[in-house]
């Protein structure tokens, strides 16, 4: 697990504390672009697309930023001291249950086979072009919610290993994904700061600061 041991006060808190932060859990599922973590000019970023999280560099092993990581870190970093965004505690916050994810029964994992008509690519070549394996749906993969022989234990692609679907919450008066919420409430002193109309909202707590996007429907 990675984790990383955090000391000192943070922008709008007056106290001296610790935090333990899981921060690879905010990076994208196994084979995704950005399912390492980054290391930029504001410390050791973490992301899947939809959710950014920065804490301080301590030095650990991390994939170099290509600049548009960067470019999008310092843009937020400087706006999270915009005096019309509104900010909300979020240890308060009331989030329905999680919906379990159709693809792992809620399980967070499936058993997998590399497919064998594709060679686990996905796709196949004939004569000049690629087309899409129907065996495995284009996945590279034989999937299952039970154990079968010769099958992996693998994360869910579809869920993010969370095992729950895609559900919207409305909060603070814009709609965010319940699991990200989820995630927020377990980050020491988090609070939210929310912009009208804004596509992006961004969030302080004890130890870092990250970006949460909003749902459209």
């Amino acid at each position: 697990m990675n984790r990383i041991y955090l000391s000192g006060p943070m922008t709008g808190y007056g106290k001296n504390m610790t935090a333990a932060i899981d921060i690879k859990k905010f990076c994208g599922h196994r084979g995704h672009s950005l399912q390492h973590l980054i290391r930029c000019t504001h410390g050791i970023v973490a992301t899947d697309g939809s959710i950014l999280i920065c804490v301080p560099d301590d030095g650990r092993e991390a994939a170099e930023d290509e600049k548009q990581i960067t470019h999008a870190v310092n843009k937020w970093k400087m706006e999270i001291e915009n005096a019309n965004r509104k900010w909300h505690d979020m240890c308060n916050i009331n989030l329905p249950a999680p919906l379990p994810c159709e693809f792992c029964s809620g399980n967070g994992y499936n058993f997998a086979l590399a497919c064998l008509d594709c060679e686990g690519d996905g796709a196949f070549e004939h004569g000049n072009h690629w087309y899409e394996c129907k065996e495995c749906d284009g996945n590279g993969e034989l999937r299952s919610i039970a154990p079968l022989n010769d099958y992996v234990q693998t994360e869910c692609s579809k869920c993010n290993g969370s095992g729950e679907r895609f559900q919207s919450v409305k909060t603070f008066g814009s709609k965010f994904q319940r699991k990200y919420l989820a995630m927020l409430t377990n980050l020491q002193g988090c609070k939210i700061g929310i912009l009208d109309c804004a596509d992006l909202a961004l969030f302080t707590f004890q130890g870092g600061w990250g970006a949460i996007m909003t749902c459209k429907k």
